[in-house]
């Protein structure tokens, strides 16, 4: 793992243990990677945001004390570079992306997906266990 990913992961493993320290900051780590943390109006939902050149690939949000949501998308950019950092967050649920015949997928626990099926479909999780605890998509042939 990169020192960039390494810092990238620690401080989103750091927002999930205390989101207070991070209310309302956008972080440049580089030229390229990008983290913006925020509440809404109401202060009820705090979302973490990595953005990889200026493309928000990975969001995060808290629904109530114990459970978070996730997102993940591309934008088209089916990159190294994408596949690195979206592996830096999938991995602490037991998820990666990869690539086979040029197509991108989703492993998770052994069960793979068609990425692009999986992209914007919230997931949710409990930050305590890291367990999801929905996947409503039809695993891959």
């Amino acid at each position: 793992m990169k020192k960039i990913e390494r810092k990238i992961q620690n401080i989103f493993k750091e927002w999930l243990r205390d989101n207070s320290k991070y209310d309302n900051r956008f972080m440049v780590l580089t030229k390229r990677d990008e983290i913006d943390t925020y509440k809404n109006k109401s202060g009820t939902v705090k979302t973490f945001s990595y953005y990889l050149w200026n493309t928000a690939i990975f969001e995060c949000s808290q629904v109530n004390e114990k459970v978070f949501t996730f997102t993940i998308k591309n934008d088209g950019w089916e990159t190294k570079t994408t596949k690195s950092r979206l592996n830096l967050f999938l991995n602490l649920f037991d998820m990666s992306v990869f690539q086979k015949d040029f197509e991108w997928y989703i492993d998770y626990k052994g069960k793979v997906y068609d990425f692009y099926k999986f992209c914007n479909n919230p997931v949710f999780f409990n930050r305590e266990t890291m367990e999801i605890t929905n996947l409503n998509l039809k695993e891959q042939a």
